[in-house]
């Protein structure tokens, strides 16, 4: 494998970090500005949030492609313009927080009403600059309006795209040549099978069909490419503690309160 040149301060770290999966999953309602930040409030040092299209093309943050699961709507993203999009309730599962995007409850003092909405990729990366974002690209992600976004706020090293698709990643990254890119599905089998892939970062589920795919040596040699390593969604102390004493960079977990705590014990045990 051959490294590729320094452009991950964010993802390469001496001091492990933990990104807020969809912002706090566990915590708040997914993929919200509100999750986002109670994420960062709990314990996050970097975010990752999921990115798609609407059907005028704008990116927001949505993990499904319908939403029906997490929202008080149903049927595609794809099939709705943006204006639409922010009428519908992300927060529908979470009584507390239920009908403040629609208007039917007011959001907690002090906060705006677009933290309870579909957020756009542009409102995250204006509300949280300078944050470490993690911005998972599913199939309908836009490249050309995800490059025009983040080259809106010039935002480079902080950032890293990532995702599945090697197709998406590809021409994103082919837009946006400064912004370190993770390995998608066929960029992290070749890691594993000691091929040249075009990735700044390793980025991991713990387990694939039954099969554990963090060890140490791999950790080891993402390290000697000078390439990041990072793990999702660990959410249990023990398998977050197991993975730090590896040596990985990052974990991304639905609970970071709960492994934010855990990292500063880890911190406090190598001072």
């Amino acid at each position: 494998m051959h490294p590729l040149p320094g452009k991950i301060p964010a993802w390469r770290l001496d001091v492990p970090g933990i990104a807020g999966h969809r912002g706090a999953k566990g915590q708040a309602p997914e993929n919200t500005l509100y999750s986002m930040a109670e994420a960062l409030a709990t314990g996050a040092t970097h975010l990752e949030v999921d990115v798609r299209a609407t059907r005028d093309g704008v990116p927001v943050c949505l993990h499904d492609e319908n939403l029906d699961r997490t929202t008080n709507a149903s049927g595609y993203l794809e099939d709705l313009d943006l204006d639409e999009v922010q009428e519908v309730d992300p927060c529908a599962l979470w009584s507390e927080f239920a009908g403040i995007a629609t208007g039917d409850q007011e959001p907690p003092k002090g906060l705006p009403r677009s933290w309870f909405t579909i957020p756009t990729l542009d409102q995250v990366l204006s509300t949280f600059p300078g944050v470490p974002t993690i911005l998972d690209l599913k199939d309908t992600a836009p490249p050309q309006a995800v490059a025009e976004v983040v080259g809106t706020w010039n935002r480079t090293d902080d950032l890293l795209v990532a995702g599945y698709d090697d197709d998406v990643l590809d021409e994103t990254a082919e837009l946006l040549t400064d912004v370190p890119r993770g390995a998608g599905r066929q960029g992290s089998q070749a890691f594993f099978e000691g091929e040249p892939i075009q990735a700044d970062v390793i980025v991991l589920p713990r387990t694939y069909q039954g099969i554990d795919l963090i060890d140490p040596e791999f950790i080891h040699q993402a390290h000697q490419d000078k390439r990041g390593f990072w793990v999702w969604t660990i959410n249990e102390l023990t398998d977050a503690k197991e993975l730090l004493d590896m040596g990985v960079d990052g974990i991304i977990t639905d609970v970071p309160g709960k492994l934010g705590r855990l990292r500063e014990e880890h911190l406090g045990s190598r001072a």
